[in-house]
């Protein structure tokens, strides 16, 4: 959580976008924005190791892509 703020703090100059794969936050909605569903894909993806693991992991039924 500190590595986000800190990365958020430094990108509100830049058009850089992030986002934050952690326990906390639902499964679906990592999913959704790692993949872009909102038009948007991340630049930078911080996280606990086990949640970056299991995003790496994780098939995409739809497309058949990891």
């Amino acid at each position: 959580m500190q590595i986000d703020a800190v990365f958020r703090q430094i990108a509100i100059h830049s058009d850089i976008r992030m986002s934050l794969c952690v326990k906390g936050i639902p499964r679906q909605e990592n999913i959704d924005r790692i993949s872009g569903k909102n038009g948007r894909r991340p630049h930078i993806i911080i996280g606990t190791p086990g949640r970056i693991i299991d995003m790496i992991n994780t098939k995409d039924y739809g497309t058949g892509e990891y």
